[in-house]
């Protein structure tokens, strides 16, 4: 007796399909690297302008605590408290621009920072800038609070003044932060533009 075929199992006949293969075309790669592109372009800026921003606002927000340390430090301690420039960390400077700043406790009356009557020291650090308006860099470039809490030139008068701090972007475009200190030692920090530069604020 001759076998007779199983037609549970169908004969196929020629090749199997081939199945596709795995992965994406040169196209599909194309056009998500230029679905990027076009995200990157708004997201970039953005990101550049909040990190811009952040750092503007911590540089400024710092110096105007410093500045109301200073103040209260000449109050509670019934003496001078003088602020100014410096480079190393430890001696006044002078000049606009400021690359750090420190305040020292005048103790002895002499007008010059000892190792022992430095209070707070910090830098700037790039690309942030510091500069001041003439009425602080004409006098020597301090800022002197005295026991009364006024803030006065070095030249012994009052002191009504700004400080500004910068970055040379129009990322944001209101890249700086002026610190203004009027006599009776108050300080506000308000935000404004450069047009995307850095230049000495005025006098109040």
């Amino acid at each position: 007796m001759s076998a007779q075929p199983d037609h549970r199992f169908p004969l196929r006949s020629g090749a199997p399909p081939r199945a596709r293969a795995g992965g994406f075309t040169l196209i599909e790669i194309m056009i998500a690297m230029a679905m990027l592109a076009v995200l990157a372009s708004f997201a970039i800026p953005a990101f550049t302008s909040v990190i811009n921003n952040n750092r503007l606002s911590g540089v400024s927000n710092e110096i105007a605590a410093m500045l109301q340390s200073a103040r209260i430090e000449a109050v509670r301690r019934a003496q001078r408290v003088i602020v100014c420039p410096t480079s190393d960390g430890s001696t006044c400077a002078t000049g606009i621009q400021w690359n750090g700043w420190l305040s020292f406790a005048d103790a002895n009356g002499d007008g010059a920072p000892a190792a022992a009557e430095i209070l707070r020291v910090d830098r700037v650090l790039a690309p942030l800038e510091l500069r001041v308006s003439p009425a602080i860099s004409g006098s020597g470039s301090r800022i002197v609070f005295r026991p009364d809490g006024f803030a006065y030139a070095n030249s012994g008068n009052l002191l009504a003044a700004n400080m500004s701090t910068c970055i040379v972007t129009v990322r944001p475009p209101q890249n700086l932060r002026n610190i203004e200190i009027t006599a009776s030692g108050a300080v506000t920090v308000t935000r404004g533009s450069g047009s995307g530069a850095c230049a000495a604020p005025s006098n109040p």
